[in-house]
This record gives C-alpha cells, structure tokens and sequence, in this order.
C-alpha cells in the first residue's frame, strides 16, 4: 500500500497481523538494546566463545529477516523487492558464554558483465564467506518445491493436489541462482549448513517434501570419493525467518558449535556498523518501497550530519543521489512520504526524537564513480567470474594463502615445515593456478 501512494508501512502491517495472531512482535529497537550491566562479561565464569557465521544466499532468500530475527534488532533492511541489501551487514548476538557475529550478504547471482554493481555486491557476499567459521546458505524452499505461485497469485480452488515429485524435479534447476551458489561452495571444499526458509508458506502435500527436498540436495552437494566421500551439507535447518519458528535449534547449534576464544565486541553491541550508515539505510529501505523500476536501484543515501541537540533530539541531514533529471524528479516528488516514513523508523530505533532533513542531487554513480563504491565497502573493478573459486583475490590473499599452506612466498631452498623446497617461481606460478596476477 505504501508504494501505491498509501500510508501504511509494510513492516509495522505485519507486526500488527503478528500481534493479533498471538505472536512475537518482529523487531527490538535496536540503537540501545542492552543484554545486562556492564561487568556481564566478567560475570561470566564459564568457557567464551566467538565465531562469525556468514548467511548467503540468493535475492530475496530472506537472508535479512533471518539475521534481523537472530539478534532481535531491526538492523538490516528488509523490502519485497530483489538486492535489498548491497553490502555486507554485521550483527552481533550474544547465547550464554558465545558471541555469534553474523554476516548477512548481498544476493548472490549470476551478474552481466555489463552490471559493475551486481558483481560488486556478488564478490562482497563471496570475501565475507571465505573465512567464516559457520556458513548458512538460506534457500527459499517455497519457491523450489514444485507448486509454487508467485506472491499474488492464486491456486485455483479445483486444482488438483501437488503430486510428489520426482528427485529430479527437487534438484536445483542448472544455473540457476541458487543452483550457482551450491555449485561454487563444493568448488571451494567449503562444508556448510543448509537452511530451508519459509516452510511456512508449504501447505498441504507440498510440506511433506521438505524432507526430500533436503535428501536430494545433500546428493547434489556429494563430497568426491577421493575426499572421503559424504555432503558437504554439515547440518538442515527448516525455518521461517519471518516468524522465527526454527531458528532456537540454530541458536543451540552455534552456542557450543563456534570455537573458545574472547569475545571481540562488547557483550551490549549489536553491530559495528555507524549510525549514520544504519539512519542512511533506513531512508534507503523507504524509497525501496515507495518507487519503482529503476529509481530505487540508482539511489544512494548518505548521511551528511548527525547532531545531538541538548533536548535530547538528533538532527539528520541526508543527500539522496540519483542519476537523471526523471529520478530526481521522480524522488523529489515523494520527499514528503519518504521524511514521514524514515523519521518514524529512524527514531524507533535511536529511541529518541529525530528532525530529518532530505535533498536530492544528481550524481552519476552505478558504473564512473569508485569513490561512491569505496564508502559502501564495494570494489569497483570486481568481477563475480574471477578466480578459480568465483572470487577475485589480490596478491597479498594469494601470499596468505600460500602461508595457510605452511609455505613461505620467500623461501629459500629447505624451507616449508613440511619438507616443500617453494621458490620464487613455484610461488609465481602457484598464483597463477589461483588467476592472480603476481605483479597487479
């Protein structure tokens, strides 16, 4: 209703649908949720332990639900519309003694060698996978099992019952999003949890296949006899992150499943992102919902100024950037529903009242400006196809690489602790094998 010109937010229409269900409200605020005292962690006498999880997926997989839903904090933005979210968003949970920072990544897709954006965001997803220590790769099950209607859409009242599938018709369609998703994570030798979303929205015959549906893809991702065989699918979760039904059995899992060590944030904190790159999100989760095509996709905000006033209000600047004199036309327009939206959930989660001031400027930004892509986090030269595992690495992740092997990228004759002689050139042509460019 919100993008057809209304005044009801989506978000807060399903928090009241949830609240007369008899369900737990969605969201926290989240700008001064705390967990105890200060001196909780030295309260703590048992074993710490910390780990990051990466949460990966295909668009709108529900990735940001999911994560909003583990640390009880609205923190990521959530919309119905594809690349929601364009860089990697840390959230910080605290279960018992562990502290579990989650990493929810942008959509992971096949991108045209024409969308610097996309493969910018793709590459970002795959860095913020490549050392974690759990990866969740979220699959909308709704839309795999046989059956499905797009949102809007409605079964026939005579149709006849979904029959069950055959394990081909549950395999995940080549090339596919999510079919390239599975494919690069067993090129990487990278076990992983697979988790099942919006099970929920599987109603009648179509429910029972979950359980099949988890048996073919472990198939799918079946680990070379040569390696010891099995799946590279360590654990399967059925979920629904919009309800938060499953996600306790995940919450256990990571509690004793993430390695001893100290904590690396305060146990209070639940991210280490800025507040004006969360307020500046929030304005961005707006006009995601309140236009349309191609305007929300060439929008950027930033935040110009953040200022805490002595009556306890914050004043908030911010420059939407557009490309064209259309968008900006388009943006100026909607400057009055944008403000009303994004000061009410902005000061929902500062907790304090919030002047926001919004302008709208023209600035080509998509494919020219790298400096735009460096304030997200992004790179600006990626490309999605890079590399033998799908990411583009530099040279100095290549040399970390070689040292993980217990090898030295200088080595002398007789050097490796596992009796390997590494020269100059074996380094060089080791970084070759990995599409590195030693002199880049």
């Amino acid at each position: 209703e919100l993008s057809q010109g209304g005044r009801v937010d989506p978000n807060e229409a399903l928090e009241k649908m949830m609240a007369e269900a008899g369900l737990q409200s969605s969201y926290q605020s989240g700008a001064t949720e705390l967990l105890g005292s200060e001196d909780d962690e030295y309260q703590f006498k048992g074993e710490k332990r910390c780990g990051t999880v990466a949460i990966v997926g295909a668009p709108n997989a529900g990735k940001s639900t999911m994560l909003n839903r583990l640390i009880g904090s609205k923190l990521a933005i959530v919309t119905h519309k594809r690349q929601t979210t364009r860089n990697s968003v840390t959230g910080i949970a605290m279960e018992e003694g562990t502290q579990i920072i989650y990493i929810d990544t942008p959509g992971i897709m096949d991108a045209r060698p024409n969308e610097r954006l996309n493969k910018a965001m793709v590459k970002s997803a795959w860095n913020s996978a490549r050392d974690a220590d759990e990866i969740f790769f979220l699959i909308d099950s709704n839309k795999i099992i046989p059956g499905y209607h797009r949102p809007g859409s409605r079964p026939r009242p005579d149709a006849p019952p979904t029959p069950t599938p055959t394990p081909e018709e549950l395999r995940l369609r080549e090339k596919s999003n999510e079919e390239l998703i599975l494919r690069r994570l067993c090129q990487r030798k990278q076990p992983f949890n697979l988790i099942l979303n919006k099970v929920d929205q599987l109603k009648g015959s179509r429910r029972d296949m979950v359980l099949l549906l988890a048996e073919e893809l472990k198939k799918q991702a079946e680990r070379p006899e040569e390696e010891g065989g099995g799946s590279y699918i360590k654990r399967v979760f059925a979920i629904s992150a919009i309800s938060g039904k499953g996600l306790d059995a995940i919450r256990n899992m990571l509690r004793t499943g993430l390695p001893a060590g100290p904590w690396l944030y305060p146990p209070d904190q639940i991210s280490d992102l800025p507040l004006r790159q969360i307020v500046a999100e929030i304005t961005r989760e707006s006009i995601l919902l309140r236009a349309h095509e191609e305007v929300p996709y060439a929008s950027y905000v930033e935040t110009e100024s953040f200022e805490e006033k002595p009556d306890g209000s914050v004043r908030i600047q911010q420059l939407i950037y557009c490309e064209t004199e259309g968008q900006k036309r388009i943006l100026v327009g909607m400057v009055k529903d944008l403000g009303i939206r994004s000061r009410r959930e902005i000061s929902k989660f500062l907790e304090k009242p919030v002047h926001l001031f919004l302008n709208v400027k023209i600035k080509k930004w998509t494919d020219t400006n790298s400096a735009m892509y460096e304030r997200l986090g992004l790179d600006f030269n990626a490309e999605s196809g890079g590399g033998r595992d799908g990411v583009d690495l530099d040279l100095a992740t290549g040399i970390r690489m070689l040292k993980r092997l217990a090898l030295d990228f200088n080595a002398e004759s007789g050097g490796g602790r596992d009796g390997v002689d590494l020269d100059l050139a074996t380094g060089i042509r080791m970084l070759k094998r990995l599409a590195l460019d030693f002199n880049a």
